[in-house]
């Protein structure tokens, strides 16, 4: 039987909670990979996925030390480093994966998300959005989406009503915590997009699931789908914010800030093509490349997950950070051991983080590193 401390820290139920762990998440994760029993299955696909979390992470901490001197730098290996060191560590301690958790905590946490959500924008937010101990929408948003799509899987799978029903609720409410309080548009986009890639999969995959267990399986995500949309357009203070985006012609995609700086960092990657700048640098090298007008803007990232890693790494970059995210789940999607279950789990999961990626940027800070692998 596991100690406590052991079930405290265990790796698999850490990464649920990160919604509430903000950047302290490291502390929690890094006990956890020092006590966590190595298991005797040790599976080709974790060895892979660290192996290339070792390259991604030691790359860019590489390139961040060659781009030395530079007053960045503390913020880029502070949150390069610690994630690299628990990599380490799990090669050496591979988790044990032979026990189950407890799988309705991917329920509560969205509730527990959602009541801390609503005291926080209540009570302690300046701006409306909220952002928790991540102190971010942009952090707190991406550690839910798992929680969408984790949420209408297990929905379908599960063995009692009541079950089924407690996942349903998970899905609404990591939905109305991304959409409607911390008003993250393109993490709402994502999630909707999650919850419909999940029901191609299940419907193209359907092997003995009943067709009408199926029907109300789509038609209860749709409806809440549905609702999630509506509280995310037309409550609260980001109703405007996130209604204007959905409502948003091509033409006003193609002369947003967004597009700018994805042209921008095209510009810019074209001059450090092979290794770019450093990670520490990614803004810096952006800058003038911008309309003039632009120019002041401060932010850490083009907002594009390949700009990003172009600017911050090159084509080097480019290909060890889609390296880390693609491949382990590309891997298991077409080896034949895993059965459909692990498969859409595997391709929901890269699928997600790099269609987020595209509108956004993962695996920089430290905290999105962890939480969307």
């Amino acid at each position: 039987m596991p100690s406590i401390v052991y079930r405290l820290l265990d790796i698999r139920i850490i990464w649920i909670f990160a919604p509430l762990w903000g950047n302290v998440i490291f502390l929690p994760m890094l006990l956890s990979a020092c006590v966590t029993r190595a298991t005797e299955a040790r599976d080709g696909i974790v060895r892979l996925h660290v192996i290339l979390a070792m390259l991604f992470f030691g790359y860019f901490t590489l390139r961040g030390l060659i781009a030395l001197p530079d007053p960045g730098l503390d913020g880029a290996l502070s949150r390069i480093l610690p994630v690299f060191i628990i990599a380490l560590i799990l090669w050496f301690r591979p988790p044990d994966v032979s026990n189950a958790i407890n799988l309705r905590l991917v329920a509560v946490v969205p509730l527990i998300v959602f009541v801390l959500a609503i005291i926080e924008q209540r009570y302690v937010s300046t701006y409306g959005r909220v952002g928790l101990l991540a102190g971010n929408p942009l952090f707190l948003t991406p550690a839910m989406i798992p929680l969408v799509y984790l949420n209408a899987f297990l929905a379908l799978r599960a063995k009692q009503a009541s079950d089924a029903w407690l996942h349903y609720g998970g899905v609404l409410l990591a939905l109305i915590v991304i959409g409607t309080l911390a008003g993250a548009r393109s993490s709402l986009a994502v999630s909707l997009g999650a919850i419909g890639l999940h029901l191609i999969w299940v419907w193209s995959f359907r092997r003995n699931t009943p067709g009408r267990t199926l029907i109300a399986h789509s038609m209860i995500l749709l409806v809440i789908a549905w609702i999630a949309l509506i509280c995310a357009t037309q409550i609260g203070s980001n109703s405007t914010r996130v209604a204007n985006f959905v409502t948003s012609t091509n033409d006003t995609v193609q002369n947003s800030v967004r597009m700018e700086m994805w042209l921008a960092a095209f510009e810019a990657i074209k001059e450090q093509p092979i290794f770019g700048y450093g990670p520490q640098n990614r803004w810096a090298s952006l800058v003038d490349y911008l309309p003039s007008d632009r120019a002041g803007l401060r932010l850490s990232h083009p907002h594009n997950l390949i700009m990003t890693y172009g600017m911050a790494g090159g084509i080097v970059g480019i290909i060890v950070g889609l390296a880390y995210i693609l491949i382990p789940s590309g891997f298991a999607v077409f080896r034949g051991r895993f059965n459909l279950a692990d498969k859409e789990i595997f391709a929901l999961g890269a699928s997600t983080v790099f269609v987020f990626g595209l509108a956004n940027y993962v695996l920089f800070e430290g905290y999105m590193a962890v939480v969307t692998t």
